[in-house]
């Protein structure tokens, strides 16, 4: 059956469903204006997949892959909705989620080792651990083939990783939106009652928290299966994020150059801009930054490993 076309404010691209909360739009072989000479960055990528924030709505996402289709008309953009409730779902059904975009790569980018590739654009902790999620689920499609070339990948790391499940949910409940005090701390407390619930759930099923995977998954040099160790990744976050904290991320970042020390770290620290708005308060620099990261894994993945 035909899949549904959505409306879309993506430069005029049609967006299809790919699955529940993924949708994607097509490339093609020429620019956003239609001029085939008229490429803005003429490195071919097979496939940007933008990982939303918590309870992002689509039209705040599409303006992301608008940017990314300026950078690479030819370019798959898929755009992974968050929504609260993913915190709370079993692992089973996270995985299903994350199936259609898994079968997907399979087809595409994994079907064709060392062409092109893929660049992942992963936005707060809601964007964070679909990621984590996605790589679970290719762990068990693709299998293991010694001797090929690694696909090359890129990662931006916005505003991610902060800390653990009870800040993740506090602020989707209590700092997402503007709110009176009284309602402030009404949702406090509704934001602990649930946070108290999902790890009585855990526990009892021997699960992990949802937010610890996602820390050990970005500690990880080979995130996703089959693609280069030391695949280039950079860091945006700002000292003023009252929700993921400077300090969060840094440590993160020294983290990895304690464990990881050939991955190839950039780190991009805007100052004064808050929570996934950083491309908003600097663009030439934020996407300058993305198109960096993405040059760097061009040079790495011919690297000896």
């Amino acid at each position: 059956m035909r899949r549904r076309e959505e409306p879309s404010l993506l430069l005029s691209r049609p967006l299809s469903k790919l699955g529940e909360r993924i949708y994607i739009s097509h490339g093609k072989m020429t620019s956003v204006t239609g001029d085939p000479n008229q490429i803005s960055h003429p490195k071919v990528l097979r496939v940007v997949i933008i990982f939303g924030w918590m309870g992002a709505p689509l039209r705040f996402l599409d303006k992301y892959a608008g940017g990314h289709r300026l950078c690479w008309p030819s370019s798959d953009i898929v755009m992974v909705e968050a929504r609260p409730d993913f915190v709370w779902w079993t692992d089973g059904r996270r995985r299903n989620l994350m199936r259609p975009l898994a079968g997907y790569l399979a087809r595409t980018v994994y079907s064709q080792h060392g062409a092109d590739g893929m660049l992942l654009h992963v936005m707060s902790n809601g964007g964070g651990v679909h990621l984590i999620v996605l790589s679970q689920v290719l762990r068990t499609l693709i299998p293991i083939q010694l001797g090929l070339e690694p696909i090359r990948l890129a990662m931006v790391l916005d505003s991610v990783p902060g800390g653990g499940d009870h800040t993740s949910i506090h602020h989707f409940f209590v700092n997402s939106t503007p709110k009176p005090a009284a309602a402030k701390a009404v949702l406090t407390l509704v934001a602990a009652m649930i946070h108290s619930g999902i790890q009585i759930k855990r526990l009892a099923s021997g699960q992990k928290p949802l937010f610890q995977s996602l820390h050990a998954g970005l500690r990880a040099p080979d995130l996703l299966p089959a693609t280069h160790p030391h695949a280039p990744r950079v860091y945006i976050y700002s000292a003023a994020d009252n929700i993921v904290s400077a300090a969060s991320v840094e440590d993160h970042i020294n983290g990895l150059k304690k464990t990881a020390p050939l991955l190839d770290i950039a780190v991009e620290n805007f100052g004064g801009s808050q929570h996934v708005r950083h491309q908003e308060s600097d663009p030439v620099r934020y996407w300058e930054a993305v198109r960096r990261v993405w040059d760097r894994s061009l040079d790495i993945v011919h690297a000896k490993l």
